[in-house]
């Protein structure tokens, strides 16, 4: 018997393929461990146009509400708000930079990075 330990799903440049998340697992002996990839990503989520100049499109495969947060290089939370399916999000209020986006719902969390040029 195996007990799961993280989940890890793999991005590059922002972007994820398919294929990218994959599972840990911690057997009872602590030498050996295993990784298990998922056939399925119910969490996938896709934002665009990435970079962009404070507006983009948050569209989750799932309509499911979620709650939305965006933080800083630095940690702090800039932006929050709850979304249902595809959204558009007003993001003009923040400086350029590399952003960090937290999807949470009822399925799980996913994390994405957006950047803001201008």
């Amino acid at each position: 018997m195996f007990q799961l330990l993280h989940t890890v799903t793999a991005t590059l440049n922002g972007c994820q393929g398919p294929d990218s998340t994959f599972s840990i697992y911690v057997y009872p002996d602590p030498c050996i461990a295993g990784v298990q990839q998922f056939s399925t990503n119910k969490n996938e989520v896709n934002i665009y146009p990435n970079p962009n100049n404070g507006s983009f499109v948050i569209e989750p495969n799932s309509a499911t509400k979620q709650t939305m947060q965006v933080y800083d290089v630095t940690g702090k939370l800039v932006l929050s708000q709850t979304i249902s399916g595809k959204t558009s999000i007003d993001s003009s209020s923040l400086n350029e930079g590399v952003y960090n986006i937290s999807l949470q719902s009822a399925e799980g969390v996913v994390n994405k990075r957006v950047v803001i040029v201008r």
